[in-house]
């Protein structure tokens, strides 16, 4: 049954890319993915014999030559925003879009969607700019089976959503709380963790070029107060970076509420994670109690200013991880307990003598070092890194010390050693 005119004389490259994707041997490495055969096409939606079957679709013509008509019902191609139907949010997230400079026509993006608001709006937003960026993308969750039959409600609802936009979906679960029993290590440090292994294996099975994450202005301001709060360098002031090796985070530039109103905008709904409104927890009482009271009672534009500082922060840290990287090359020898790093290199690295200069760089030294040896996850404070320099300086030969993430560091007669603690190893 034809619907259009016939498409027989097709250049023969368009006629045989399209009998590969409708191949019943095709397919693509990709994980639980919840599309159907488009699921597939999807992957090569922005070459130029795509947008011509794209128009073929569009007009409701069949490809004949050996092509069933019918699958012409079974393809269906969600219509794509022009330049001139972009939201006003959207048009303000392609004019500055932190997190997302590093992206290039015909990446893979996967986008952790969690189900909660701030991530089903990316992935709104991120349907509305693939083709003006030139993005093929595709839904990543991660359960973290924290919460019975909501976590799995989680999962469902996103998943679906993926499948209402024929997005591949990716999905892998955990059983976190237990991990982090076994491993006696912070519940949240675990999830993080796990979370960010599953980003690492889409990555390396190619599955994506990128993974995006939802973190916002108001999640950079929290995780900053957080480490204020804990006893922080540099380091932690930077907060949380736009970019971290092939993990994006594109909505740093963004509040919340902006999130949300984009999300009532388009009568999205989405998940509410209970577990955020539960102030034993930290991080849930900065959100819900510091951050309005700051920006109430002393300044109401805190939370930009928190993300400014963060943004400096990171400037220098750039500098000091580049003098760092070039003493650990000069300095640092490899072991087969640890690493080893002499006194005189750790505190007095490159010869400086201006004090502010030695302390800045020996305690990024100490950060970096610890970063590459710890064995598991925990955090370092201001207070560790300056127990490490005093026992640098002041120490006796063969004593120890225990740090978080199953550190340990020794004195030795000239040199610190940074290894793994007894019965803990990589």
């Amino acid at each position: 049954m034809a619907l259009g005119p016939s498409f027989r004389n097709l250049p023969t490259p368009t006629s045989s890319l399209y009998r590969l994707f409708n191949h019943p041997n095709f397919d693509l490495p990709v994980n639980n993915v919840a599309s159907s055969q488009f699921g597939r096409l999807v992957h090569c939606a922005f070459s130029p014999t795509s947008m011509i079957l794209r128009l073929i679709f569009a007009a409701g013509c069949s490809v004949q030559g050996g092509v069933p008509s019918a699958a012409l019902f079974f393809c269906h191609v969600p219509p794509y925003h022009t330049p001139q139907m972009l939201s006003s949010f959207a048009q303000c997230f392609l004019r500055q879009p932190p997190g997302a400079a590093s992206l290039r026509p015909g990446d893979r993006v996967a986008l952790a969607v969690s189900g909660g608001a701030d991530s089903v709006a990316m992935l709104r937003l991120f349907l509305e700019v693939r083709q003006k960026l030139g993005l093929v993308l595709s839904v990543a969750h991660f359960n973290h089976r924290l919460r019975g039959r909501a976590s799995d409600a989680d999962e469902k609802f996103v998943a679906k959503l993926a499948l209402s936009y024929d997005l591949p979906f990716h999905a892998d679960r955990a059983d976190v709380a237990a991990k982090a029993l076994r491993e006696q290590s912070n519940l949240e440090d675990t999830a993080r963790r796990a979370r960010y292994q599953f980003f690492s294996r889409l990555v390396a099975d190619r599955h994506s070029t990128y993974v995006a994450t939802a973190h916002t202005a108001d999640d950079q301001a929290e995780t900053v107060l957080a480490h204020l709060l804990r006893g922080t360098g540099i380091a932690g002031l930077a907060g949380i970076h736009p970019v971290s090796g092939q993990v994006l985070r594109p909505l740093l530039g963004f509040r919340r509420s902006e999130l949300r109103a984009y999300l009532k905008k388009l009568r999205q709904p989405w998940r509410e994670d209970v577990s955020n409104r539960d102030t034993h927890r930290m991080r849930a009482r900065i959100r819900q109690q510091l951050i309005p009271l700051l920006e109430k009672r002393f300044q109401p534009l805190a939370v930009e200013h928190l993300v400014a500082l963060a943004s400096r922060a990171r400037e220098n840290e750039v500098l000091l991880a580049s003098l760092s990287e070039h003493v650990r090359t000069l300095s640092v020898t490899l072991q087969p307990d640890g690493l080893r790093i002499g006194l005189r290199d750790l505190l007095a690295p490159l010869r400086l003598d201006r004090p502010a200069e030695v302390r800045a760089l020996s305690a990024r030294l100490v950060l970096d070092l610890a970063a590459r040896i710890k064995p598991r996850s925990g955090q370092l404070s201001a207070s560790h890194v300056l127990a490490v320099l005093q026992l640098a300086e002041f120490g006796e030969s063969g004593k120890v010390l225990q740090l978080p993430g199953g550190l340990r560091v020794r004195r030795e007669r000239d040199a610190l050693l940074f290894s793994a603690s007894e019965g803990i190893r990589r």
